[in-house]
């Protein structure tokens, strides 16, 4: 099932954005939340953006991962811009109450 997941799931650096796209769920965050840290810290010192927009399908464990890398990027003192949120991902952010973190995020 791990090789399914990978297929499904997809990061990629584009500039000074990294890139997700596929799904993100329970079965595919573990395998790159790891992989998504790294590319954050390598991209810049200042800032970073993250584009969800070719993100098909996602859970609240795809909410979690953006958490975490929000909070990965601020740790080091710099920005991460989210765009291209779904609104299955905003409705999650909402329902966990989580909305004004995504919001301010943008």
């Amino acid at each position: 099932m791990g090789d399914q997941a990978n297929e499904r799931v997809g990061l990629q650096i584009r500039g000074g954005t990294l890139v997700l796209s596929g799904e993100l769920s329970f079965d595919t965050v573990n395998l790159i939340v790891a992989t998504g840290r790294q590319a954050l810290d390598a991209l810049s010192a200042d800032s970073a953006v993250l584009d969800l927009s070719a993100v098909t399908k996602t859970d609240s464990a795809g909410l979690a991962l953006v958490v975490d890398w929000v909070r990965s990027t601020r740790r080091r003192g710099a920005q991460l811009t989210i765009v291209g949120v779904s609104p299955q991902l905003a409705e999650i952010a909402r329902v966990s109450g989580l909305e004004d973190f995504l919001a301010g995020v943008e």
